[in-house]
């Protein structure tokens, strides 16, 4: 399912189970309590009349539509279940399927039918009263049930828009499809797929960032003619969501996705590899170029990387980035680890060093921004 409809139908949910919620609040909050107020057989008559009445495509469509794509996100959501908005899709979609549409099926509506062969003008005053207390609490079940999916599906929907940057970066800049990646553990990485092509980049996000970061960037190469997939490190995912492990800054570990992720795109036709890793995804760009086996990643690019225990063993052509003042943990200069970490590694191979002081993916947002593309698309273009 591409990124761009599943955001589609998260917010006709939303939206539908919204309408719902206030329909059901109404009858609880004010449309009950009127009808119980009048003399039976007037009750009788009014809510035979709205059951009758509320049979019409408009409301079949929003809540049979709605049902529909409410169960559809449910099961979708355990096919993406690493992405912080999978737990939220899960329990809106089932909060409306049993909270709204089941129990309007299996105990509203047989009270509906019961109170459709009543004789409004005879005297059914017990039928009517046993008819408020019920219908009326299952009533406030549904209510309350399309209240939680809506509010679990606006967050669903708020974290599948990468936390506002897709809308904000505006339709040229957004993936063109949401993919899972299956992992050999058993686990699935999610990530953005743009364009197509047998030239395939990979980019890996750095600590700060998850693969959204990479819009602006993925564009670009698309336009020079590569197929980009930018991946959401699974560790950086669950970090996002509070449950920080010892993975996220263990790029053997991380190296596990990255690798994953270039089969992927190995089976799916690439016939070149790149990667680009920035910071903590560049030291799991590194890794995994010393344990791809040979031909897997042709090139890789690391910007600002998280230095590696073996650089020597890396594989395929590297060019190495990193700004002149940029100062890690305690204030340390960058560079010369950058530099030790480069002589050790085999040729072929580049260094750059850009001016300035910001690290890995920050530097796109400087004024050495224009110049860091360049030097990643003349090595991604090189023969």
């Amino acid at each position: 399912m591409s990124h761009d409809l599943l955001l589609a139908i998260t917010l006709a949910t939303t939206l539908g189970s919204g309408l719902l919620a206030g329909l059901f609040f109404g009858f609880s909050v004010a449309i009950m309590t009127a009808l119980g107020r009048i003399p039976a057989s007037s009750g009788i008559a009014a809510m035979q009349a709205i059951n009758v009445a509320i049979l019409n495509p408009i409301f079949g469509l929003v809540f049979f539509g709605t049902t529909l794509a409410a169960a559809l996100l449910a099961g979708y959501s355990l096919l993406i279940w690493d992405h912080p908005a999978a737990v939220y899709l899960f329990a809106g979609g089932l909060f409306h399927v049993i909270g709204a549409f089941v129990v309007t099926i299996v105990f509203n509506v047989p009270r509906n039918n019961a109170l459709a062969a009543v004789d409004a003008a005879a005297d059914g005053t017990r039928v009517w009263s046993r008819y408020l207390v019920t219908w009326t609490a299952w009533n406030h079940v549904r209510t309350l049930a399309s209240l939680a999916a809506t509010a679990s599906l606006i967050v669903g929907f708020s974290l599948l828009r990468d936390f506002g940057t897709l809308l904000a970066l505006g339709a040229g800049a957004r993936p063109q499809q949401l993919v899972a990646i299956p992992a050999p553990d058993g686990g699935v990485i999610e990530a953005d797929l743009y364009g197509s092509g047998d030239r395939a980049v990979l980019l890996a996000h750095g600590g700060r960032f998850d693969k959204s970061s990479w819009q602006k960037q993925a564009r670009t190469l698309v336009d020079a003619g590569f197929r980009v997939l930018a991946i959401d490190f699974r560790a950086a995912v669950q970090a996002r969501a509070g449950r920080e492990t010892a993975c996220l800054y263990d790029e053997t570990c991380l190296a596990v996705d990255v690798l994953a992720a270039v089969r992927y795109l190995r089976a799916k036709g690439a016939k070149t590899v790149a990667v680009i890793g920035a910071s903590l995804g560049g030291g799991a760009a590194a890794q995994a170029a010393v344990e791809a086996r040979d031909g897997e990643i042709d090139r890789v690019v690391l910007l600002a990387h998280m230095p590696i225990k073996a650089p020597e063993r890396m594989k395929g052509r590297k060019l190495f980035i990193v700004a002149r003042d940029d100062l890690g943990s305690g204030d340390v200069p960058r560079l010369p680890g950058i530099r030790e970490q480069f002589e050790k590694a085999p040729q072929p191979k580049e260094l750059v060093v850009l001016n300035g002081s910001e690290h890995a993916q920050f530097v796109f947002d400087s004024s050495e921004g224009e110049r860091l593309m360049r030097e990643i698309l003349k090595f991604l273009s090189a023969q």
